[in-house]
């Protein structure tokens, strides 16, 4: 997303600015200002609210609408350099990028905060940074934005503040899901700008045909609603600390047509929708960290995956069939919408999602429609368990080759010991093994 900078640039004025140390003639008129290189870096800094911890060496900047995270130096250092230049160029004492550069080496020596000092940018979760002002989640109040409410990431317009009817928006997504399942997209929509998993922990994936307007309904929630303040992590992406990274001060998650294929390690899945367990991640040239996952999870999906099952991640996938008639054409174009309408009811939307996600959270109850249930149900049921435990624990050996009663013993073992409900007979376990080629001497 690019950053919105909404902080009034410097006027020019006759007072002479702190940062300049100033000379007077006998008659007390000015005759000679120079740059106090120290008080400049320090008014810049005050003025930014810049500082760099350990977790993020490219350093924090309040850019007068909301709290930026900088994701290399060279970003944060261009931000900080085009403010000194304005600064330097307003009073006639910009002379070379090397004394820029100076400067915003100085402001990076100033501002390393220790650990005590750190800002925690989940303290304030309901607080959201609209360009008319921060939203109070809570009571629906729009606030001057402020540094001190730590909103990391803002969006690019601005917040309704009374409630307007929104059909256009409605059409475009109960063609797709039907009134029930949009209803429930809508309260994790709102969820997305809570800064705290808590407290239904779930992940929401769109399941149904190709071409039918999954993926679009998903781009607009990502790039239009979340301002494109989202990592697009695939499912299977989660095994990856390299990738997981990009949850770091995102709204969302939008990984659409995620690939069916197997996956095996869902730990960082379960700990990101936990909204309270840690979890490693890291940039490659900076030091792991760990991180507690607010970005809400959505994705889609032609063909639903196969992952390891277990009873701690079972709770946590909703499956949300397209209900409705889909409308996007053969080659992913829609003659249905206009996007300019849609942006149009985008500050009532916004506040609408809001509002149901905060009604279902004071009824501590998402009221998860019947056909999701069931959806969700069939597909952990569907999982191919089998398949998993052998790709896990199987490896192939030409002198050995262990019974298949004891390979069955085995794996009922851990099917138990993971917490699973359902229950695969000696025969299917035999006749899944022979399918996929595995050998015993049993089935040799």
């Amino acid at each position: 997303m690019a950053e919105i900078d909404t902080a009034p640039m410097p006027t020019v004025t006759n007072k002479v600015p702190s940062w300049l140390d100033v000379q007077y003639n006998e008659a007390g008129e000015i005759n000679k200002t120079t740059v106090n290189v120290e008080r400049l870096a320090e008014y810049v800094a005050m003025e930014t609210h810049f500082y760099t911890d350990n977790n993020n060496l490219a350093g924090y900047l309040f850019n007068g609408q909301y709290w930026k995270r900088y994701k290399n130096v060279k970003q944060a250092d261009n931000a900080l350099s085009s403010r000194v230049a304005t600064l330097l160029k307003q009073h006639k004492k910009l002379t070379s990028a090397k004394q820029v550069k100076n400067i915003v080496d100085l402001i990076r020596v100033i501002t390393v905060k220790d650990v005590a000092d750190y800002i925690d940018f989940t303290d304030k979760p309901y607080m959201v940074s609209f360009t008319n002002g921060t939203l109070d989640m809570r009571t629906l109040e729009i606030k001057p934005n402020a540094p001190q409410y730590h909103a990391l990431g803002g969006l690019d317009y601005p917040v309704s503040d009374k409630d307007l009817p929104t059909p256009k928006t409605d059409e475009f997504f109960t063609r797709l899901l039907g009134d029930e399942n949009a209803e429930l997209l809508y309260k994790f929509i709102g969820y997305g700008f809570k800064r705290n998993y808590l407290p239904f922990q779930n992940f929401v994936i769109l399941y149904g045909k190709g071409g039918n307007g999954k993926g679009s309904a998903l781009t607009y929630i990502g790039q239009q609603i979340y301002s494109g303040n989202v990592s697009e992590l695939s499912l299977q992406a989660f095994g990856d600390k390299f990738k997981t990274v990009g949850l770091v001060g995102k709204y969302a998650n939008i990984g659409s047509d995620i690939p069916s294929y197997y996956m095996p390690n869902t730990e960082n899945l379960k700990l990101a929708v936990s909204g309270k367990e840690r979890f490693e991640v890291e940039s490659k040239g900076v030091q792991a960290f760990s991180i507690v996952n607010y970005a809400t999870l959505f994705f889609s999906a032609n063909d639903l995956p196969n992952i390891k099952r277990d009873s701690g991640l079972d709770r946590r996938p909703l499956v949300v069939t397209t209900q409705g008639k889909g409308f996007t054409t053969k080659d992913g174009k829609s003659d249905f919408f206009d996007e300019a309408e849609l942006l149009d009811e985008r500050p009532a939307f916004t506040r609408k999602v809001i509002k149901l996600f905060m009604d279902a959270e004071r009824a501590k109850t998402l009221n998860i429609p019947e056909n999701v249930q069931k959806a969700t149900a069939e597909w952990l049921k569907s999982a191919d368990i089998v398949s998993q435990w052998l790709d896990e624990h199987t490896e192939e050996a030409k002198d050995r080759r262990p019974t298949a009663k004891y390979m069955y013993q085995q794996f009922s073992r851990d099917v138990e010991d993971m917490g699973m409900k359902e229950t695969i007979n000696r025969n299917t376990f035999y006749s899944r093994m022979e399918h996929l080629g595995i050998k015993s001497s049993k089935c040799s």
